[in-house]
């Protein structure tokens, strides 16, 4: 009986990690499989489920929220954005040399514009000031 139970609470799992990955590859809105459009459908998923399954919405969101959390550390606190790697999946990216912008389809549904203006305003300054330190000045 405690081996039927287990095994339908695993299928259960199974059943809406499945739903997850045919919505991310289906869904007009993240058909760019960004970082970004991934993070907002879980959160969503999230606050709109219960018991179990807002369980492991809230897992798979916090993992994806830990990335996000040190993307945005580094960002804010050195300046410094993603390497080559996870370069694409940051909502700020470098255009040009030291020219920063948003990338609106990167953006998580729950961080408003506003708000990722500031991140960007935020990070443009330390960047300056890190890069400042390493700049000499004739005498």
């Amino acid at each position: 009986m405690k081996h039927s139970k287990c095994a339908l609470q695993f299928e259960a799992t199974l059943v809406q990690l499945a739903s997850i990955v045919t919505q991310i590859k289906t869904d007009e809105g993240i058909v760019r499989r960004n970082g970004g459009a991934v993070l907002a459908l879980l959160v969503g998923r999230e606050r709109s489920s219960v018991g179990q399954d807002r369980e492991l919405y809230h897992r798979l969101s916090s993992w994806c929220l830990k990335v996000l959390h040190r993307l945005l550390a580094s960002w804010l606190v050195r300046g410094v954005l993603p390497s080559a790697q996870g370069a694409h999946e940051f909502f700020i990216q470098s255009s040009a040399g030291d020219v920063f912008r948003i990338v609106e389809g990167h953006l998580p549904a729950f961080i408003p514009m506003d708000l990722a203006r500031q991140i960007l305003f935020i990070g443009e300054a330390v960047h300056v000031l890190h890069r400042s330190k390493h700049v000499t000045l004739g005498t």
